[in-house]
């Protein structure tokens, strides 16, 4: 399986920060699944998409953003046949894959099967190749779909059975019950269903293949409804039809088509209720999947190669103390020597301390201009006659010679303004910034910044784009890349290995990559890594590239991410981080006294600023109607030329063979509806799975009625009717979505695009 470098950058993906590791680890899971594929289809077994992944697959074409794992299932027979071949088969492939379930392993614990990649943490060249740079075991959960009869009291007792087997196995597994009361229990069990426990062999591994063995006792002659048994013991609500899986079909998958069930609207409905709302649940296992693999690393060779860690030496990297900053402190400082002066005039010992301080200040900096500019340069004469008026002031303060006292106050309060004349013909001594941003697509999070320093005068602003590569799987540099040819034409830019960084007194780098070489991704030029940029400016300032949902602290997958990029070099060396709200200052501040320990919380409150994202609100944009169907303009334009609003209608093939009649006429109420409008609403109808459908018998008079209704849609031709290869440009354009749930709603609710889901009943 084929992913482009820039696939694993860490990213917002619908307001959620995804990190590179996890974007590796949901590629090394796809690399899984398509092996499982290869099987399943050399042995005629069925599979789908279930749980998240089928919920990704239909609302967001791959992964939930917030989700790290996948799962799929199978019918017990197409189970049984897969487990009988799986783990030969998938040996053939790649040396390192096993099964985990009850059957290959007596200390395991769950009713599903987990099909790994390794069982260590593995950095051979071949094994980071395959799996795409992840060196974690990952794996896929394979569930397992059992009928539930359809007697109400055969359905009862098997349900109270099993109920009582699992109570009793939890209560094991929670320390409650051992000895003789586990002996008792475990008769009872025993004489209900006339088996025995052979207390010598794992009594766990015994119950979980009883619950197992219970879960298979029923075929399809018997029921009308399938479930996974071990989530109905919980739940007596959880089963649908098993007509729902009659057919199959393919839904991409991010780089992946996985089949479906054809009646996947159904079953999402079922499993999640409004599978439209976002819900971040915690799942079954730690967050990330591979957290538990990220401790182990460390404790075995101490260190994560991928992970930054915190050190105290870190802290004591000083930024530049420039000669422009200096110079600056002691202009401040000589600003109002007259009124300092002449107001301390009567305390003797007071005005002698002050004069003495400007001397010294002056000699340092006269001492550091001439090492600049050379010995007797127009800026160190000024100097040298200020001191020389200093001299003589102490001189006259000591002796009270206030006509004296008076004339030289006179000759020192035009002092200032003729010294720093005299060292701006010498020295810069704007205000400097440079700009480091490393992707075009990034620079709209610095730019209104640098817009700002643009329009300042007395400042001068360097975007100098810096070099990065992507890295190979094992970790080593790839081809050196720069974007500088992809910045916006009115943005003057600078190659950066033209730009002499000691040459400057920069007051602030701007930095936007805060990873240095702690990313499984990429990496900047080691040149522009936060340590060694602190030496070339004042000051530091790190600007996330990237603006996320607001976060719920509680929100612990949310939480778990931002960490990734928040314990980071470059916000440790940073002077300044600014975040996008006052509610992320606090999580970053809470992640790094967590990670540095509670004695520098004081140092972190300084450092984090709330300030919000300097992300420019982007201009209302025009729509690209460059690239777009011929048919399609006449629909798009008024007769005057302008666009006409556009709603984007989107229909699924799922969701019609749920409400079969029903949504025919809802469908045929949308259509005339903005058929009515036509000349100020442009629609564009694009039905999702129109194509290639194979259709059952009993769905045939509604399916005939549909395609009749789209072919003549497409033959009046008031509207556009689109495919799913239209899609993109559907969104771009569209100014409202109207229509069923799924991955176009969802891409738009992304978009801020307004969207009002369709209801059968209304």
């Amino acid at each position: 399986m084929e992913f482009q470098d820039n696939y694993f950058e860490s990213e917002v993906i619908e307001g959620f920060f995804v990190t590179s590791m996890m974007k590796r680890s949901w590629a090394a899971q796809l690399e899984i699944l398509k092996d499982v594929d290869s099987i399943c289809r050399m042995h005629s077994i069925s599979y789908y998409a279930d749980a998240g992944t089928l919920l990704g697959a239909v609302r967001h074409r791959g992964f939930i953003p917030w989700d790290d794992d996948l799962d799929i299932c199978m019918m017990r027979d197409d189970y049984n046949r897969f487990i009988a071949v799986a783990e030969k088969e998938l040996q053939k492939i790649a040396g390192g894959y096993c099964l985990r379930n009850i059957r290959t392993d007596d200390s395991y614990t769950e009713l599903f099967t987990r099909i790994i990649n390794s069982r260590e943490i593995n950095f051979k060249p071949d094994f980071l190749n395959k799996y795409h740079g992840c060196p974690y075991g990952m794996g896929i959960d394979l569930f397992v779909m059992d009928y539930v009869p359809s007697s109400a009291e055969e359905s009862e007792f098997l349900y109270l059975v099993l109920n009582t087997i699992d109570d009793l196995i939890v209560s094991v597994l929670d320390g409650k019950v051992d000895g003789d009361k586990l002996v008792e229990q475990t008769g009872m069990i025993e004489e209900m269903l006339h088996v025995r426990i052979d207390y010598n062999r794992p009594w766990l591994n015994q119950m979980l293949r009883l619950e197992e063995s219970l879960f298979s006792m029923y075929s399809g002659q018997e029921a009308e409804e399938i479930t996974v048994m071990p989530l109905w013991i919980k739940n007596k609500q959880y089963k649908w039809q098993k007509s729902w899986y009659d057919r199959t079909e393919s839904l991409k998958f991010d780089r992946f088509m996985v089949p479906v069930p054809a009646m996947y609207d159904c079953v999402l409905w079922k499993k999640f209720g409004d599978y439209m709302n976002n819900v971040k649940s915690a799942g079954m296992h730690d967050y990330p999947i591979f957290r538990k693999q990220e401790t182990a690393l460390v404790q075995a060779i101490g260190k994560n190669p991928y992970v930054y860690t915190f050190s105290e030496e870190d802290q004591k990297v000083l930024s530049k103390n420039t000669l422009k900053q200096r110079v600056k402190q002691f202009l401040k400082l000589i600003g109002n020597a007259h009124d300092q002066l002449k107001n301390r005039s009567k305390d003797i010992q007071e005005t002698v301390d002050i004069l003495t301080n400007y001397q010294e200040a002056a000699i340092m900096i006269g001492t550091l201009l001439e090492e600049k500019t050379g010995e007797g340069s127009q800026s160190v004469r000024s100097l040298e006659n200020f001191c020389e008026l200093i001299y003589r002031m102490h001189e006259a303060v000591l002796n009270q010679n206030k006509s004296e006292m008076e004339a030289l106050l006179e000759m020192i309060k035009s002092q200032p303004e003729l010294i720093e004349s005299k060292i701006r013909e010498e020295i810069e001594l704007r205000y400097e910034v440079a700009f480091l941003p490393y992707h075009a697509s990034l620079w709209e999070h610095l730019e209104s910044i640098w817009e700002a320093a643009q329009s300042d005068r007395d400042c001068i602003a360097y975007v100098i784009p810096i070099p990065y590569f992507y890295k190979k799987p094992d970790g080593t540099a790839g081809e050196l890349q720069n974007e500088i040819n992809e910045f916006p034409h009115y943005v003057s830019v600078i190659r950066y290995d033209t730009f002499d960084f000691s040459s400057h007194d920069l007051d602030v780098i701007y930095i936007q990559n805060p990873y240095d070489e702690y990313d499984s991704a990429m990496s900047v030029h080691p040149f522009f890594y936060s340590p060694n940029l602190k030496q070339y400016a004042c000051q530091l300032v790190y600007i996330p590239p990237y603006f996320v949902k607001e976060i719920d602290e509680k929100d612990e997958r949310a939480v778990a991410n931002i960490r990734y990029s928040c314990a980071v070099p470059g916000v440790i060396h940073a002077d300044k981080v600014v975040v996008q709200s006052e509610k992320m200052r606090q999580i970053y501040i809470d992640i790094l006294t967590d990670f540095a320990g509670g004695k520098m919380r004081a140092q972190w409150e300084e450092k984090i600023l709330g300030m919000g994202s300097p992300k420019m609100d982007k201009r209302t944009e025009k729509k690209d109607l460059i690239h777009l169907p011929e048919q399609w303009m006449s629909v798009l334009k008024k007769q005057d030329g302008n666009l006409k609003k556009v709603l984007l209608y989107g229909t699924d093939i799922s969701v019609l063979f749920h409400y079969e009649g029903k949504m025919l006429e809802k469908m045929k109420r949308v259509l005339e509806l903005f058929w009515d409008n036509c000349e100020e609403i442009a629609l564009i109808w694009i039905p999702f799975g129109r194509k290639n459908q194979i259709v059952e018998k009993k769905y045939e008079k509604i399916w005939a009625a549909y395609h009749e209704l789209v072919t003549q849609y497409e033959k009046q031709g008031w509207g556009i009717l689109g495919t799913s290869d239209h899609i993109n440009e559907a969104i771009q354009l569209c100014d409202g979505y109207y229509g069923d749930r799924g991955y176009a709603a969802q891409a738009c609710l992304d978009r801020m695009v307004p969207v009002m889901l369709q209801d059968v009943q209304y």
